[in-house]
C-alpha cells in the first residue's frame, strides 16, 4: 500500500459495507514511487483521518539471511521508520560487492558463475535486477551470447515463478524473493544518495533469500559503501 495515495485509499473505504472491515499491507521503506504513496503509517493515518491507531512493526525477517537483512537495513540509514531490531532465523553467506570496469567483464564473470550455479543448483531461482532504464537489454544479450541456460527477460512482471535466472529491472521487484539475487550497476551514477535511491536498493536486497552480490562499473554509490563497510565493522 505505500505506493498508493491517502485519496485512493479513501476511495476504497468508502466502498465498505457497514462493517468497513478493510486490511491494508505494505512496508513504507520500500516506497519508490515519486508521484504517490507514503512514507510513515501514523502520517498516512492521520491523513485519513483514523483516529485511535496504534502502529506495531513486524520485528522477524523470515526470507533473508541475517547478513542480507543487517545489510539492507543499513542502506536505508535513517529512512527506517521503526529503529527496533530486527530478529532473523538464519545466518548465511557475507554480502559482496564486485567492482569491473567495463560491462563486457561484467558479463563475462557473471557468466561463469551463472552457468556454474545452474549446473550444481538446478533449482534455484535467480534474479539480476538493473537499475531503471534499458541497462537489462544489454545483461540480457550478453549472457544469452555466453550461453546462459533458462535465461529470461522480464519486462513488465511476466516473471517465470520457476527455477532459472530472471533480469529485470529493480523497481519491478517488490513483493517477490528469489534464492540468489545480484544487483547489476550498483554505481554512484545510478544510485545517487538520496531517498528514492536508498528505498530501490532497499527493495533490491531484501528480495534474495540466500545470497546477495552487487556489481559496478565505475564508482560504487556512496550508499553501498556505507553498507559494505557497516557490515564488515559489525563482523
Amino acid at each position: 500500500m505505500q505506493d498508493f495515495s491517502p485519496l485512493e485509499v479513501r476511495v476504497l473505504m468508502d466502498q465498505l459495507d457497514e462493517r468497513h472491515s478493510l486490511t491494508l499491507a505494505g512496508d513504507t521503506q520500500q516506497h519508490v514511487t515519486v508521484e504517490s504513496g507514503f512514507t510513515s503509517w501514523s502520517a498516512f493515518f492521520a491523513q485519513l483521518g483514523i483516529r485511535g491507531t496504534e502502529v506495531e512493526t513486524l520485528q522477524v525477517s523470515y526470507r533473508s539471511s541475517e547478513e542480507i537483512t543487517r545489510f539492507a537495513l543499513t542502506l536505508l540509514g535513517d529512512l527506517r521508520e521503526d529503529d527496533a531490531p530486527v530478529h532473523t532465523t538464519r545466518s548465511g553467506p557475507a554480502v559482496e560487492l564486485f567492482h569491473f570496469t567495463e560491462h563486457g567483464a561484467t558479463i563475462a564473470a557473471l557468466a561463469e558463475a551463472l552457468i556454474t550455479l545452474a549446473s550444481e543448483e538446478p533449482l534455484a531461482s535467480v534474479a539480476l535486477l538493473t537499475p531503471p532504464g534499458d541497462l537489462g537489454d544489454l545483461y540480457w544479450k550478453g549472457l544469452a551470447q555466453c550461453e546462459v541456460p533458462r535465461l529470461h527477460r522480464v519486462r513488465r512482471q511476466n516473471f517465470r515463478f520457476a527455477p532459472g535466472i530472471e533480469i529485470t529491472e529493480i523497481d519491478q521487484v517488490k513483493g517477490l524473493e528469489f534464492d540468489y539475487v545480484i544487483l547489476l550497476d550498483a554505481s554512484a551514477e545510478h544510485y545517487p544518495d538520496d531517498e528514492r535511491s536508498r528505498r530501490l536498493l532497499h527493495v533490491g536486497a531484501t528480495r534474495a533469500v540466500h545470497q546477495l552480490w552487487l556489481t559496478t562499473v565505475g564508482r560504487p554509490s556512496p550508499i553501498v559503501m556505507q553498507a559494505i563497510a557497516a557490515s564488515r565493522t559489525e563482523d
